[in-house]
């Protein structure tokens, strides 16, 4: 898959938006926690194309995510949402994505 903008979302303190950023993407982790934001900004510091947002992962259309996202990466977050979103929540979701360009 060619490089292009990575969402992680709920990416707590991980390494994949800036082990992205390095192999050339455009990687934007958002997370709720403000301690997970400093310390996942900490690490990637001076990384090109690593951006993290503290942010709610249900309303990510009301986050200044750059657009289009052709890759997203959740790890244990959507799974433990309750198990009939409300439509808000997807709606506020999906807008962000691209699919089908992968």
């Amino acid at each position: 898959m060619p490089p292009g903008h990575a969402l992680h979302v709920g990416c707590g303190t991980s390494p994949n938006v800036a082990s992205l950023a390095q192999h050339g993407w455009q990687a934007t982790g958002v997370d709720f926690s403000a301690a997970a934001i400093r310390k996942a900004r900490h690490q990637a510091n001076g990384i090109d194309g690593a951006t993290f947002i503290e942010g709610d992962v249900t309303k990510l259309s009301r986050l200044p995510i750059s657009r289009p996202i052709t890759l997203v990466i959740g790890m244990g977050t959507y799974h433990s949402l309750p198990d009939n979103p409300s439509p808000p929540t997807l709606t506020n979701s999906q807008p962000s994505w691209n699919p089908g360009r992968h």
